[in-house]
């Protein structure tokens, strides 16, 4: 999503995204439960990345309205 942000591919129209960079595995363990572990992140040009704060959208709307919103433009 940043990337096509910063790199021009497309506009973001909605709400601020959840801020989940990392890519994670899921592994199961005894009791019928799974882990879930960070096995990767992206690095932006400059440093750092989105995990925690999110990508704030060009145009802002509601979530509800994000698929009008983006037909229009």
């Amino acid at each position: 999503v940043s990337h096509v942000a910063r790199l021009g591919f497309g506009t973001l129209v909605g709400e601020t995204t959840a801020g989940a960079a990392y890519r994670n595995e899921h592994y199961a363990v005894p009791g019928g439960f799974v882990i879930s572990v960070s096995v990767g992140y992206p690095e932006l040009p400059g440093g750092g990345n989105w995990e925690g704060k999110g990508v704030a959208p060009r145009i802002a709307v509601p979530a509800d309205r994000a698929l009008d919103r983006a037909l229009q433009e």
